[in-house]
């Protein structure tokens, strides 16, 4: 069946009610004349709506570019377009707080990249009779054990007394070598007076060993 609207419309139909007879739609022309069109395009245009609805949805915030090869185009207008207006629809019948396309194409994409802790529902006495009796001991904190080491500064002149901080010199040497080592380690004029051997002491390497 051919039939010209604003371009010739070509169909093929196998419903015996799609004859050649034009039926009023109910529209008028400009001029105040009834429109007619055959039962198979008013079927037609009756049965895509949901389709072109859908397109036209799934088009305002697509993903698709040119440089984008034919396959993937497909993929992508599947998985961001199709799914994530089947799923919006879903969502906006079922929830009274509405969101609009893009705040829930947002939503989607902070929830597939944030980490959420799965918790699962395990009963307290449950732990107790698989986990075996541990005798805890008590850690001093850390405040209390470096209350008992004071850094204190070495007497004179700070050129004459600036000396290398004895853990950033191990480190570099175990890591770099003795020379690296003599170059960088840091030269400082402070020392820890309660450690055995009154080290010289950086304040980061005196936290680190102090903790």
């Amino acid at each position: 069946m051919k039939w010209l609207d604003k371009r010739p419309v070509l169909m093929i139909s196998t419903c015996p009610s799609h004859q050649a007879e034009l039926k009023a739609t109910g529209k008028k022309t400009r001029k105040g004349e009834d429109t007619f069109k055959p039962q198979a395009v008013i079927d037609y245009n009756n049965a895509k709506k949901g389709v072109d609805i859908s397109e036209q949805m799934s088009s305002y915030y697509t993903c698709i570019r040119k440089s984008i090869k034919w396959y993937k185009k497909v993929f992508f207008e599947i998985l961001l377009g199709t799914c994530m207006v089947n799923s919006w629809v879903i969502y906006y019948g079922r929830n009274a707080k509405k969101l609009s396309m893009l705040q829930f194409r947002e939503k989607v994409a902070r929830g597939l990249l944030e980490e959420e802790d799965i918790e699962e529902n395990i009963k307290p006495e449950d732990i107790a009779a698989n986990v075996p009796e541990q005798r805890v001991t008590k850690r001093p904190r850390a405040s209390s054990r470096i209350a008992h080491h004071k850094m204190q500064k070495y007497d004179g002149t700070v050129r004459m007394i600036r000396k290398r901080c004895t853990s950033c010199y191990r480190k570099l040497q175990s890591t770099s070598g003795v020379k690296e080592a003599r170059n960088k380690a840091k030269r400082v004029s402070t020392f820890c007076k309660d450690c055995p051997e009154q080290p010289t002491l950086c304040l980061q390497c005196f936290n680190e060993i102090h903790k």
